[in-house]
């Protein structure tokens, strides 16, 4: 209702192209709401509006793919005292269904009890303050082994340093976090370049830098079954929110890692290896043979019982290290600071 509100007084509503939705003939109509784009696929016959788009930008998971076009079918109209109402709903992202909603009971304006929706205040405060996925970076490093740095927050950093430059070991949360670590490990070392990325998952979080490396001309490591991923990731528009790359492109640079691969150097030379478990397929770990330390990328985390919060993750991770006939002595992780090797193979059952 809102919406079809705001397209009676946008003054930029217009006719577009009709199209043919579920095998029936639709009129369209565009109009600008609140700087975002949006069309509305109206029913030819009953005038109704059957399909929503617009492209947007998002809060949630989905902020990484900067404009995402959200399309909202309804359906399954029904008369509730007087008003049409959609009793189902399905809504999709990038052409992804991502919810199906159906009303089984609609009523307007229904009496409700205060504590119906309960808001504990202290969240709600909370969550006003959050900066979201624009996050401040963590200002102090500590000390892994000499020449390795451990940025410890919601998801880690590391800076490593070998002879010819550093290596940011992965890129999360968003290009604004990531701008913020690269300058972090500029800090850290200086005069000495960043001459590459290693990010070690698929997953939307972890790879949300990766824009921010590829604008700055960094070279980047990945698995190469996430390839189609990450060429996507590059060549999603951000013209709501432009980010670096948004405003100067480039082609990335990828590195695709689809065995054991070493990054030789005198001062911390390290190895790449791909776990390729049924869990853990898209993941890869980084090790120092120097200093028998493994960086088990998303795959180490212990509860507050300090008990494993999934012990197949590390059963997969265990496979990998004796397949590369490899030693560790200290492990650490995405969302987890480093612990000896033995305490997390031992909570492997």
């Amino acid at each position: 209702m809102m919406l079809l509100q705001a397209a009676a007084k946008a003054p930029d509503l217009r006719y577009a192209a009709p199209e043919w939705l579920h095998a029936a003939p639709h009129m369209v109509v565009t109009f600008t709401d609140h700087e975002q784009p949006v069309r509305l696929v109206l029913n030819a016959g009953s005038h109704l509006p059957d399909a929503i788009e617009r492209i947007r930008t998002f809060e949630d998971l989905w902020n990484v793919w900067g404009d995402v076009n959200q399309r909202i079918y309804l359906d399954s109209w029904q008369d509730v005292g007087g008003l049409l109402f959609p009793a189902s709903r399905v809504d999709q992202r990038n052409g992804q269904e991502t919810a199906h909603e159906q009303y089984l009971d609609v009523r307007f304006d229904p009496a409700l009890a205060s504590e119906a929706f309960p808001v504990d205040s202290a969240a709600a405060a909370k969550s006003l303050r959050s900066p979201g996925w624009d996050r401040p970076f963590p200002p102090q490093a500590q000390t892994i082994i000499p020449g390795v740095w451990l940025f410890q927050g919601a998801w880690n950093v590391s800076v490593i340093e070998q002879d010819d430059g550093l290596i940011l070991l992965e890129a999360p949360i968003s290009a604004s976090y990531t701008a913020q670590a690269l300058d972090a490990a500029a800090r850290l070392v200086p005069g000495k370049p960043v001459k590459a990325v290693i990010s070690t998952t698929d997953s939307w979080p972890h790879v949300a830098g990766l824009r921010e490396a590829v604008a700055r001309g960094i070279q980047v490591y990945q698995l190469d079954l996430n390839r189609p991923l990450l060429d996507r990731l590059i060549a999603a528009p951000h013209t709501l929110r432009p980010d670096d790359l948004a405003r100067h492109p480039r082609p990335p640079q990828w590195h695709m890692v689809d065995q054991a691969l070493a990054i030789p150097s005198l001062r911390n030379p390290i190895m790449l290896i791909p776990i390729r478990g049924p869990s853990t397929e898209r993941q890869y770990m980084v090790y120092w043979p120097d200093a028998k330390l493994l960086y088990a990328s998303d795959t180490l985390v212990l509860n507050p019982d300090n008990s494993l919060y999934n012990p197949e993750l590390m059963h997969e991770v265990a496979k990998a290290v004796a397949r590369a006939h490899i030693a560790p002595q200290t492990v650490y992780a995405m969302h987890q600071a480093p612990i000896p090797w033995s305490r997390a193979i031992g909570m492997v059952p």
